[in-house]
């Protein structure tokens, strides 16, 4: 590693300081078989090795912006076959996916969204397998709201997959009408999209939740 001094510690059988076991980017662990991109730490690359019992794992860790071009070359990114988003910041996200996307179309990328808008921004530049934060999470505690009023939770679930099921196919026929060169707001399309589907599928869904509702008290 460059620009780093011999670590001190305790070392394994092998020599390799025992801090040297796990490759970390940023303050996330790496699997031996992954190559990870995060902050800035002692440079660009670092070579890592791992003992497994007899068999010894080598582990290429890159560190630094992952939305630099010629840090995800470095990393092989010609060669993957997947690319997970997983950064913090909207614009960041934006930035990977859409070079990403434009220059590696063979590329399965799987990308964060901060929320519904941001689902479709990403869509619309080419990513085809994003997942919200915060989605998940969300139908999880609406189970549980259903269960704390008294619904058994075979019904809870089944309200929470009812609702699942109108939420992602509406998304898609949305997403399909969203632009990127115009606000959401001023899209004439998508916003007509959006009461299309509310009127077909409000009275739907709460016919679907009163009988759900009425088997499960």
């Amino acid at each position: 590693m460059r620009g780093a001094g011999r670590p001190r510690g305790r070392c394994d059988r092998r020599g390799q300081p025992d801090h040297h076991r796990r490759a970390r980017a940023g303050r996330r662990d790496c699997r031996p078989d992954a190559r990870c991109l995060g902050p800035p730490r002692h440079g660009d690359r670092l070579q890592q090795r791992a003992s497994r019992g007899p068999e010894e794992v080598r582990v290429s860790t890159y560190y630094g912006d992952a939305t630099r071009p010629d840090l995800l070359a470095s990393a092989g990114i010609e060669r993957a076959r997947i690319l997970v988003v997983a950064l913090d910041e909207r614009e960041q996200i934006d930035k990977l996916v859409r070079y990403a996307c434009a220059n590696f179309p063979q590329l399965h990328v799987v990308s964060r969204a901060k929320d519904r808008d941001h689902v479709y921004h990403l869509w619309a530049m080419g990513c085809r397998d994003i997942v919200r934060e915060t989605y998940d999470s969300s139908l999880r505690m609406g189970r549980s709201v259903y269960e704390a009023l008294g619904f058994d939770r075979q019904s809870a679930i089944a309200m929470v997959e009812a609702f699942e099921t109108m939420d992602r196919t509406s998304m898609r026929e949305v997403a399909d009408t969203y632009r990127l060169d115009i606000p959401a707001y001023e899209n004439e399309e998508l916003l007509a999209k959006i009461r299309e589907l509310k009127a077909e599928w409000d009275p739907k869904l709460r016919e679907a939740m009163d009988e759900i509702a009425a088997r499960g008290r």
